[in-house]
């Protein structure tokens, strides 16, 4: 017998708080390949700079990448706490990542980053990269920033990932820009094992391709839904006023 689920979900905070918004408006095309636990996607970020300094570079959450490695800051934390009742690191075909692929800024040429690790200065951890702009970026000053990313999602773990029966659960997945203070500091940490997420207010317009038997649910509200090639289905998600994106498909929802 085929097993149906509903599924209700709430997957950003319906309350915005008395502060600016539209500080971090993004644009993402992804596309979901089930087999191969992967996403292919893009984003077009447009950030505006509300602190009073020139800002020379950018720092952004690769928050997949706490499950790429053994070494990782997340991992680490987790062997040395017990709280969960589990120290066991999943094998390396359940691990995952997030790889950048290219990034522009005000198109221009693609842009060099690095890892680094503000807290705890271990190397083995890719979860925060900053981006060294060519130009500065004033106060009050808008830029565009293009980033093309791969996602390779690991097996059900912290709120994302893959599970049996084609599950996907799809959180904290795609290069997330920090938060920057009125003097110019930023507030972009590492992924700890006992950190929640921070994040600039702004908007979101999400296109998701995935295999056309599956459904998909995600932050806001759908726009629109068309059957494409190869037996594909696109869904466009819109949401306004929020400061994260999350998604979920399986072909069992209703």
């Amino acid at each position: 017998m085929k097993k149906y689920v509903t599924l209700f979900l709430i997957l950003s905070s319906s309350l915005v708080f008395a502060q600016k918004t539209d500080i971090a408006n993004y644009t993402i095309k992804a596309e979901l390949f089930a087999a191969s636990k992967t996403i292919v996607a893009s984003e077009i970020l447009n950030w505006t700079n509300t602190s009073e300094k020139i800002i020379f570079e950018l720092p952004f959450h690769l928050y997949m990448n706490a499950f790429k490695n053994k070494n990782s800051t997340y991992f680490k934390e987790q062997l040395q706490e017990k709280t969960y009742g589990s120290n066991i690191i999943p094998p390396s075909k359940d691990l995952g990542y997030i790889s950048i692929k290219n990034v522009t800024v005000n198109n221009s040429p693609n842009l060099n980053f690095t890892y680094f690790q503000p807290d705890d200065l271990n190397t083995n951890d890719q979860s925060v990269i900053k981006v060294k702009l060519p130009n500065g970026v004033k106060s009050g000053q808008t830029v565009n920033i293009k980033i093309d990313f791969e996602v390779k999602l690991p097996k059900m773990i912290a709120r994302t990932g893959w599970d049996e029966n084609e599950f996907f659960f799809i959180g904290q997945w795609f290069p997330k820009i920090g938060i920057i203070n009125t003097q110019g500091q930023w507030n972009c940490h590492q992924f700890h094992l006992h950190t929640e997420f921070f994040a600039d207010f702004g908007n979101y317009n999400v296109q998701i391709t995935a295999p056309a038997k599956f459904k998909i649910a995600a932050t806001g509200q759908e726009s629109s839904a068309i059957r494409i090639r190869n037996n594909r289905k696109q869904y466009v998600f819109k949401a306004s006023k929020v400061h994260d994106f999350a998604w979920v498909a399986s072909p069992d929802f209703i």
